[in-house]
């Protein structure tokens, strides 16, 4: 991505852009000074993000010439919970957090998540921006205003819809991102390329041919098709009672085989590559028109099943923590299926055991069977 790309999302708060590309960092400041309104920044950072980029990045905001007040809060999944929260909004309201301040998230996917419901609920909603650092992030996390955090009965059970000022996102923040983290933006992009079809598919699999490791220059080409085909999503369901709810795909066993490992051992989209393959067993074994269509997509999310770390996965604790699910109507658990590349359909009302045979071939994929 030698260019800088800007896509603008359009959102009931009002639009907001999402920015990519080398440089971007020296915008950031610019960026502050449209969305602070002459408040301060708070800016929250993921502690490896800071290990990294932290100090670059606190001396780009400082160049808006608003006040920083900075933080930093653990990586990983386990952060996303009400305590997390709580310190926040302890920190703002202490420091005497007022509207008219700017909230900023610095990570990736779950720092997006906390933060963006920690401003979406202090002073019943303050302004806030997201430098988003991880692949996972600029292609899906940090775009469409979903905030939110687990809940000891499920993951993103409590959370709020709240849009970004802005995100941005420097290619150098990416660059220093190892396998696992490039695998977890690869869930989604993978995710995307399935629900797109076309030549999004086709240049997905192309790019992935070779394997891991996978390098993030060579992934960029697969960066703006995502990030556009989200922001049109979003545009269309802000509110996720239609089209949106086609994002859930592979988040259903995805988020029960996150659950079930007790949120280790696989990051979110590393669970969503195995949750995409239990999504094409069931659709083959609900007898879905098109399926031979799907093959050059289900041997791409095979070969990235092939390149997880081996987990135990346990059917029993997969089927109970999926029953825990938020996406339900009154027939049951809901199921983003494909029908073909490009041609999601949302499916409920499915037999257990067929749900279960479904797992199954999933774990067994993990395993090497």
């Amino acid at each position: 991505m030698s260019r800088r790309i800007s896509v603008e999302v359009k959102s009931s708060r009002g639009n907001y852009s999402v920015t990519v590309g080398r440089g971007v960092e020296r915008r950031l400041a610019a960026a502050v000074r449209r969305s602070a309104h002459g408040g301060s920044v708070f800016a929250v950072f993921d502690a490896i993000l800071y290990s990294l980029h932290g100090t670059s990045i606190e001396r780009a905001i400082r160049k808006s010439g608003r006040p920083l007040v900075s933080t930093i809060i653990p990586s990983g999944e386990q952060t996303k919970s009400a305590e997390t929260v709580a310190q926040l909004h302890d920190l703002f309201l202490k420091q005497q957090i007022a509207r008219h301040d700017l909230i900023l998230a610095c990570g990736g996917g779950v720092t997006s998540d906390v933060v963006g419901y920690a401003a979406a609920t202090v002073l019943r909603g303050v302004r806030w921006g997201t430098c988003s650092t991880t692949l996972l992030s600029v292609v899906d996390a940090s775009i469409g205003g979903k905030t939110g955090i687990n809940h000891p009965r499920g993951k993103n059970l409590i959370g709020a819809f709240w849009p970004p000022e802005f995100v941005v996102s420097d290619l150098k923040w990416l660059a220093t991102l190892d396998q696992t983290q490039l695998r977890n933006g690869l869930g989604e992009i993978v995710k995307t390329a399935g629900l797109a079809g076309g030549r999004l598919l086709g240049d997905t699999i192309e790019t992935l041919a070779e394997g891991q490791p996978f390098v993030v220059e060579d992934l960029q080409g697969l960066i703006e098709p995502c990030i556009r085909f989200k922001a049109d999503i979003v545009e269309r369901d802000e509110r996720d009672q239609g089209v949106r709810q086609w994002l859930n795909y592979g988040h259903t066993f995805g988020h029960a085989v996150e659950r079930s490992l007790g949120f280790s051992r696989l990051v979110h989209g590393e669970a969503v590559i195995l949750g995409m393959l239990g999504a094409l067993e069931l659709g083959e074994r609900l007898r879905l028109p098109g399926r031979t269509s799907l093959k050059p997509f289900k041997s791409l999310v095979v070969s990235l099943c092939a390149q997880l770390p081996r987990v135990h996965l346990d059917p029993d604790d997969i089927m109970a923590a999926m029953h825990l699910d938020k996406k339900r109507d009154s027939r049951g658990l809901q199921f983003v299926l494909l029908k073909r590349p490009g041609e999601p359909t949302i499916t409920s009302g499915v037999p257990v055991g067929t749900i279960r045979q479904a797992v199954q071939a999933m774990i067994d994929s993990n395993r090497g069977v």
